[in-house]
Parts: C-alpha cells; sequence; structure tokens
C-alpha cells in the first residue's frame, strides 16, 4: 500500500475539521495536515444550515469574513410556545460584539472552508473512507483509508476524528453512541416562501409538535432551511413519526406565510447532545471533535460553533507541541479540560431548558423576556453564547414579571 506521512490527519470534511486545519496551518505553516472525507466537493450535508454569533466571531478571528460577504445578515430571533406566546426580538450584545447571525446552505459553507484550507496547502483527499486504525508506537499512528480497491495509508502523530454523528473513529475506539436521552433526530427541507418580510431565527415549540419543536432559517426572504426536531427517546415512547411532525408545523407556518416545500432536498440527520460528551482525547492521540463527539447543544440543536470552538482551540493547544510527545500529551489534556470545563454544565443547563420550554414556563419565560431585556440578554448568551447557568434574580424575575 501506497504511504504518506503527516503531522496531522483528520477524518471528515466539516466546519470544525476545515477550521482546525486552517488554524494548525496558520499557526505554523510547516506542519503537515491532511483532510479525508468520504465525499467530493462540493457536497451536501444534513444541517438547519444556522450559523450564530459564535461561528461568525471564529470566523473573524481567522480572517475570513469574506465567507459571509455575500450573504444577508440576521439580527432577530423569534420564539413560540405551545400556548402560543411569541418572543420577537432583535439579538442584544453579548459582550463588545454584535451578534450577528447567517444562515448559509452546508453545501456552500463547507466547500468554502474546504478552498481556504487548500490554499494554505492543507492536502485534501476527497472520496476515501476512513478503514482503520493501527498504532506503530507513542505518538505513531497508521490510518488506513479506502477509495474503491485501493488503499492508502497516512502516517502521523495525531489523529482527529470529525466524521459525524456515527463516528467510525468513535466506533473503532469502542466508545458508545449516546443514549437515546441525550440523542436528537431530525429532518430539513429547503422550501420557497412567499410574503415573508422579517429575517429572523425561528424556533417554535408548538403544541401540534410537543414535545419536539420545528424551525425556520432563512437563507434569504424568499428561501430557507425547515425543519422538525425531537429526542429520539420521545419519538420512540409517543410513536410519533418526524414526517407528521413536518406536516403540522408546516400547516402552522402557511397560516402566517406561503411555503412550497422542495421534497428531494428532505434529509434526516442524528443529532447526539453534549450533556452526554465522550472522552475527547484517547489512546494518547485519538481527538473526536465535532458530532462525533457529541457537542450538539440539546435546546437549539446547534452543533457548528461548538464543532469549530473545538477545531480552534485543539489547534491552539497543539500547534508548537508536535515535536515532543511530552508537550503535546499536556497540549491534547489541556484541551479537553478547557473544553469540558467551558460546556459541559452549558450543554445541561440548555437541556434542561429545552424540557421547560414545553412547559408552562415557556410562557412565562416570553412574557419576562418582552418585558425585561436584561432576562432576554441572559437567554441569548445561554442559546448562543458559551453562559454556563442562569442567574437566580433573573429566574425569580421570570416567574413574576412571567405571570404579572
Amino acid at each position: 500500500m501506497e504511504e504518506k506521512e503527516y503531522d496531522v490527519v483528520i477524518i471528515g470534511g466539516g466546519p470544525s475539521v476545515s477550521i482546525c486545519a486552517i488554524s494548525l496551518k496558520k499557526l505554523n505553516p510547516s506542519l503537515r495536515v491532511c483532510i479525508i472525507d468520504r465525499k467530493k466537493f462540493p457536497r451536501d450535508k444534513a444541517c438547519g444550515d444556522g450559523l450564530g454569533p459564535g461561528v461568525h466571531k471564529i470566523v473573524i478571528e481567522l480572517g475570513l469574513n469574506h465567507l459571509f460577504s455575500s450573504q444577508e445578515p440576521i439580527e432577530k430571533l423569534a420564539i413560540s410556545s405551545p400556548n402560543g406566546y411569541e418572543l420577537n426580538s432583535t439579538l442584544p450584545k453579548m459582550g463588545s460584539m454584535k451578534p450577528l447571525g447567517f444562515v448559509i446552505p452546508r453545501i456552500d459553507f463547507d466547500n468554502g472552508l474546504i478552498l481556504e484550507a487548500r490554499k494554505l496547502n492543507v492536502d485534501i483527499l476527497e472520496e476515501f473512507e476512513f478503514e482503520n486504525i493501527e498504532d506503530r508506537g507513542i505518538f505513531n499512528t497508521d490510518v488506513i483509508i479506502k477509495k474503491d480497491n485501493d488503499r492508502l495509508v497516512l502516517k502521523c502523530k495525531v489523529v482527529i476524528g470529525a466524521d459525524g454523528a456515527r463516528s467510525k473513529l468513535r466506533r473503532v475506539l469502542n466508545i458508545p453512541y449516546n443514549s437515546d436521552n441525550n440523542t436528537g433526530i431530525a429532518i430539513r427541507y429547503y422550501c420557497e416562501m412567499e410574503g415573508y418580510n422579517e429575517m429572523s431565527l425561528r424556533l417554535d415549540f408548538l403544541k401540534e409538535i410537543n414535545p419536539g419543536y420545528g424551525w425556520l432559517f432563512p437563507i434569504n426572504k424568499n428561501y430557507a432551511n425547515i425543519g422538525v426536531g425531537i429526542d429520539v427517546s420521545k419519538l420512540k415512547e409517543r410513536n410519533l413519526n418526524l414526517d407528521e411532525m413536518f406536516e403540522s408545523y408546516l400547516k402552522y407556518l402557511n397560516g402566517k406565510i406561503k411555503i412550497k416545500v422542495i421534497h428531494e432536498s428532505k434529509m434526516n440527520y442524528i443529532l447526539p447532545y453534549g450533556c452526554e460528551m465522550p472522552p475527547l482525547v484517547n489512546s494518547v492521540n485519538k481527538v473526536l471533535i465535532g458530532d462525533a463527539a457529541s457537542m450538539i447543544n440539546p435546546f437549539t440543536g446547534e452543533g457548528i460553533f461548538y464543532g469549530m470552538y473545538a477545531g480552534k482551540s485543539l489547534s491552539d493547544h497543539i500547534y508548537n507541541k508536535l515535536h515532543n510527545s511530552k508537550e503535546l500529551t499536556i497540549g491534547l489534556k489541556s484541551f479537553e479540560k478547557n473544553f469540558k470545563r467551558n460546556f459541559n454544565k452549558h450543554y445541561k443547563i440548555n437541556n434542561t431548558t429545552k424540557h421547560l420550554m414545553g412547559t408552562v414556563f415557556s410562557n412565562l419565560a416570553i412574557r419576562a423576556c418582552q418585558k425585561d431585556p436584561e432576562i432576554l440578554k441572559e437567554g441569548i448568551e445561554l442559546m448562543m453564547g458559551e453562559r454556563r447557568n442562569f442567574s437566580p434574580i433573573n429566574l425569580v424575575k421570570i416567574i413574576i414579571k412571567g405571570l404579572f
């Protein structure tokens, strides 16, 4: 079998992968970095396509803001409760940066990032499937990949797995996938719209699809990513059907705007929630990030920000340590500790909030947010930022202002 040598081999071609590779090369251009993906770019990927303020911040930090130059930014959020209460608000500032959102189809966003990686001389091996790994010693691993009947051995020091919710690297490492209680399932369509005048990220917790939720993420005023999601455990317990849930949500939306579903764009996908995150660093030099590491917000369903954050953070921790095994070990452990410290509590509070949104609490919360911008600010930071808790005083204010 043909052999190639790299410092870092990354399995998967999503945003977390590209950001990690781009950041590594910007920090240390001499590093030999390779990305492998089963598909040829540009390729579609099942997703809600929503990019929150955290993604915008990372892209700007890496000097890639031109990727958003042709996109209309989103500054508003709309949330509805099962009893019909609705919050429509301009997103408040988080720190010094105005929180802008974007909706970009993954076929475009992923390809744009891969093109940036190519410019930095990252090797992109397309249409190759990851097959197995073999360790030859500490920080000396063979990654075996195949294309048709041809096999290739990639020798490297670090292997990064970002190969999706049903990651093969995770399976090879004997790390179980998330339980049904901490896994979501979703269905998305691209849709044409008429009569849509607001560019808002929309989340609907409707009685008709409770305990699931629906979203409308506008790419522009005539085109949107629309879908529904629910916990796998709830889907099974209540014998629900995703297609029927989507039709119920569509009926609700058609009461507001005219929608034409592009049926061939249908995709189902799995959402492993961050409240059951596995070990990120395994067998010394195997690292999981993105969906492969269950880095998805259980409330909003967003995973792109967390995967990109992990990719950037990982590169920051190891870019100058790949030639010293002791320092590299410390860097990898520090990466995992840092990520879990920042997001373990964040995922758990979002999971609790999601379950509360199907109860009377959602009505109180939305009414309180309408009256008090500070409560709204904390809510947005919780959903789309790095916030780890909700202040006790604002919890009290939700009850008082939600009732009176």
